[in-house]
């Protein structure tokens, strides 16, 4: 007995969903050992210990971030709770059938501008949409999920182009166009690898089979001559994409829980975020790993990314945001790298960004050796952007001069990336986590959005809030984007719908945008800006056209 009540073993068929989710909560509670809900609550690092409390009770349906945060906790199965939980919320709130795709009438249409649903992935039958991508220079997008397909659309029409590409046996997580856009790879949790012809929509191969266990994460490298796979079993594989055989032994992490995989951008090494243990590099020429990994995250690493530049990487938990940057060349060894952590060494800046300034620019010069001359040394030194509660939102601006976290503690700060130090006073405002953090296109003004439902802009430079919050939504805003021009800003909300709002005024733009049936989780415009992608769990992609005073060319 726990809390009062007494747990049951999973449930027949003919029981709802939520008291099923209710029984395996309490299998596993009982399997951890039954923790104080004290402790419970110190292990996710975001909540009291009534909240957790609650969620293990689970008389009604728990806000599915704190059942997250609470499995994790108790090393249970993410995926299978999140489905149980899907299940409940289908049936305590069916949401209305979607019209179908060819009789939506556009949402608004006015002078200015007008948004309209093009195009819907699947049916109420299908699972949540795991991952998207748009050709790199092309009006084609790619879409994909736990429904076993991954989809294309004319991102110009919104028509579907072609059948479905079929052959995966479960879910697929994860996308990749090659850098010249003809070819496609998708993986999942069949452990394959599967190659498709972006023109032709066939499979170009047979499948790679190597992976034992699911698979999450693809990278191309920039030349393309090579694809990095990764997932659940602890390895990373890299395909020569000639001959389709792997290269060397696999990149072996410390354990088997690989969620995301990225190249840095001249190519010479690979980082690699183990769920459990934190951020690996690797030296894609050799194979070899680059010192240790790099573990001062607490709780899992969820992404990784490099600086455009190349000069950076970004790894994000639930803990921090962690900054990694090159040392200054050895005079000995002009070629030699070392990515370390950042150090707040103010007198040193300056010289620091001109002598890695002028490494980029001649390792990015016709001469330069190939990548197997080169050798890199092990990290040596690392700096953490402390003073957070678990993290949520992490955002570059765009000129690369400032970071951005936000997440649980409903407070957004800002760190120089040269000197690892915050910048001005904490930003306040929201009343519940924040979720979603976006530069402008020029770097002047950061948006960021919470819980409460409600966007609030912030002057970069003063770090004032600009105006009123922006306020229309009335569930969480879960996702953010500029228009690459700046002028508008597109928001997505667990109230099923999107906004747009005029960056200038402050102003709604034209009525919600509405058609997705359930939480909208994620938005994206188009490099021209004209096409907006959205993707929920109403288990759809949607594209909305957005045009200006000017036509379309």
């Amino acid at each position: 007995m726990i809390g009062g009540m007494t747990w049951r073993s999973p449930l027949g068929e003919h029981e709802d969903a939520l008291v099923i989710l209710r029984s395996r909560l309490g299998d596993l509670y009982l399997q951890a050992g039954e923790p104080s809900f004290r402790t419970l609550a110190s292990q996710t690092h975001a909540m009291s210990h009534t909240t957790a409390h609650a969620v293990i009770r689970c008389k009604k349906l728990p806000r599915w971030n704190n059942l997250e945060l609470v499995v994790e906790a108790l090393n249970g199965d993410v995926r299978t709770l999140h489905a149980l939980w899907l299940a409940a919320r289908a049936e305590r709130k069916e949401p209305a059938p979607a019209p179908e795709p060819d009789l939506v009438s556009p949402v608004r249409q006015d002078e200015e501008r007008r948004c309209r649903p093009t195009v819907r992935l699947g049916d109420r039958t299908l699972a949540v949409v795991r991952d998207i991508a748009f050709h790199p220079d092309k009006d084609l997008l790619a879409g994909a999920g736990d429904d076993k397909a991954v989809r294309l659309w004319d991102a110009t029409t919104g028509q579907a182009v072609g059948e479905p590409l079929t052959g995966h046996t479960a879910g697929v997580w994860a996308l990749a166009f090659h850098p010249d856009g003809h070819l496609l790879a998708s993986a999942g949790y069949d452990r394959t690898v599967r190659l498709w012809d972006a023109l032709t929509r066939r499979p170009v191969r047979a499948p790679l089979t190597d992976h034992p266990a699911v698979l999450r994460a693809l990278a191309f490298h920039p030349d393309g001559h090579l694809l990095a796979s990764a997932g659940y079993d602890g390895t990373v594989r890299l395909w020569n994409t000639r001959t389709w055989r792997t290269e060397g032994a696999p990149l072996t992490a410390r354990t088997a829980r690989i969620v995301a995989v990225a190249f840095h951008p001249d190519g010479h090494l690979l980082a690699c975020a183990d769920r459990d243990e934190g951020v690996f590099l690797w030296d894609v020429s050799t194979g070899q790993q680059v010192g240790g990994p790099l573990v001062p995250h607490v709780g899992p690493v969820r992404a990784v990314a490099f600086h455009p530049d190349g000069v950076l990487l970004a790894s994000a938990g639930n803990d921090s945001v962690q900054l990694w940057k090159s040392d200054p060349p050895e005079a000995e060894q002009p070629l030699r790298q070392r990515i370390t952590g950042l150090r707040a060494r103010l007198k040193a800046v300056r010289r620091e960004r001109d002598e890695l300034a002028a490494l980029v620019e001649r390792l990015t010069t016709a001469d330069r050796p190939r990548l197997a001359e080169r050798t890199v040394a092990a990290p040596v030194t690392r700096h953490v952007l402390a003073g957070h509660t678990p993290l949520r939102a992490v955002a570059f601006q765009p000129g690369g001069d400032l970071v951005a976290a936000g997440g649980y503690d409903t407070v957004v700060r800002l760190w120089d990336v040269e000197t690892a130090q915050s910048t001005g006073r904490p930003l306040l405002g929201a009343t519940g986590p924040v979720r979603a953090l976006a530069f402008s296109p020029d770097g002047t003004v950061l948006a960021a959005s919470s819980d409460d439902g409600m966007v609030r802009l912030w002057d970069t430079t003063s770090g004032r809030q600009v105006g009123d919050p922006l306020i229309g939504h009335s569930d969480a805003v879960m996702a953010l984007a500029f228009q690459p021009g700046g002028s508008l800003l597109a928001t997505a909300s667990d109230d099923r719908t999107l906004r747009l709002w005029d960056t200038e005024t402050r102003q709604p733009v034209g009525g919600p945008l509405t058609g997705h049936t359930a939480d909208v989780r994620a938005v994206a415009f188009h490099l021209d800006g004209t096409l907006l992608a959205s993707a929920g769990s109403d288990h759809t992609v949607r594209l909305w056209e957005v045009s200006g005073t000017q036509e379309r060319q």
